[in-house]
């Protein structure tokens, strides 16, 4: 399944910024995206900041825009890795 953002048409060509997407995380080396796991995914260590804010939004308790932003910025490295596997299986 596909998702398609926007369509390039270049003579001919078509090109959907997914694919372009799909093509970059899958050249991102395995050891790059575990880095980021380990070190931006966790930080601070005790309890890793991500388990802490995954924990506010199942009880509802993130509401302010800086707990936000710390979701999503420790969250980028998980969804990488969870994109980096996709594009693995997909080109396989």
């Amino acid at each position: 399944m596909k998702y398609i953002v926007i369509i390039y048409n270049l003579g001919g060509v078509t090109i959907t910024e997914t694919d372009v997407l799909m093509q970059w995380i899958g050249n991102l080396s395995w050891g790059l995206v575990i880095i980021l796991c380990l070190t931006l995914g966790l930080a601070p260590f005790s309890p890793p900041h991500i388990v802490e804010k995954i924990r506010m939004l199942v009880h509802g308790e993130l509401k302010k825009p800086i707990d936000r932003f710390d979701l999503f910025l420790h969250g980028i490295p998980w969804g990488l890795l969870v994109l980096k596997g996709i594009a693995s299986f997909k080109g396989k």
